[in-house]
C-alpha cells in the first residue's frame, strides 16, 4: 500500500536541505536534479532504495513498484504513480530498465510507458562524517497531450516530498543509528 501524503510529517527544516532544480531544454524536454544529505551510512540508504518491490510503501505518489524480471546486468521494473491535479487523479505507468553500478549508482532507462522518453540516474556519495548524499537526475519528455508546464510543476512538488519520505523512513527504521537527529 502506498504511503499517504498525510503520513509524511511536514518538516520545513528538512525540506530546506533538499536542493532541486529544473532545467528547460529544447521543446518539452526537462532535466531535473534533486539532492539531499542523509545522516545515515551509505549502505543503509542503498538497501532502502534498491528494495524495489517495497518502494511503493515508501514513496507517497508511487502506487506500485515491482520487479518484473532481471538479467545478469539489469533489473526490469514496473512503476505506477498517481497524483491529484486540480481535483482529478492522474496515473502514469512506466517500465524501466535499472542497472546498478558500483559502487552506489542506479541508471534507469524507459522501456515503455506513458512518457515519450525518460532516463534517470541515482547516485549515493559517502561523506567524511559518515552521512550520505543522495542525488537524482532525470531527463523527461512527456508524450503529446501532456502539458509540459503541468509535468514540470508536479516534479517540483512531488520529488522533494519523495526525498523527505526517504529520510523519514530511514529515521523510523534506523533511529538509533542516525548520525544526526
Amino acid at each position: 500500500m502506498a504511503t499517504n501524503f498525510s503520513e509524511i510529517i511536514p518538516r520545513p527544516d528538512l525540506l530546506e536541505t533538499i536542493h532541486i532544480s529544473v532545467q528547460k531544454h529544447q521543446g518539452a524536454k526537462r532535466q531535473i536534479d534533486v539532492q539531499m544529505n542523509l545522516p545515515y551510512a551509505i549502505e543503509q540508504v542503498w538497501q532502502l532504495i534498491t528494495n524495489y518491490n517495497n518502494l511503493a510503501d515508501l514513496i507517497p505518489n508511487l502506487t506500485r513498484c515491482r520487479q518484473l524480471n532481471h538479467t545478469e546486468t539489469s533489473k526490469y521494473l514496473e512503476l505506477i504513480g498517481s497524483c491529484r491535479i486540480l481535483n482529478v487523479w492522474f496515473s502514469m505507468r512506466l517500465v524501466l530498465e535499472a542497472i546498478e553500478l558500483p559502487p552506489y549508482e542506479i541508471k534507469t532507462q524507459l522501456i515503455e510507458g506513458d512518457l515519450r522518453s525518460y532516463w534517470g540516474h541515482w547516485q549515493l556519495e559517502p561523506q567524511m562524517d559518515g552521512s550520505t548524499v543522495l542525488s537524482y537526475t532525470a531527463e523527461i519528455v512527456p508524450k503529446p497531450g501532456i502539458p509540459v508546464a503541468l509535468l514540470e510543476r508536479q516534479l517540483q512538488d512531488l520529488l522533494p516530498v519523495n526525498f523527505l519520505a526517504i529520510r523519514q523512513h530511514l529515521d523510523r527504521i534506523h533511529s538509533s543509528n542516525s548520525l544526526v537527529t
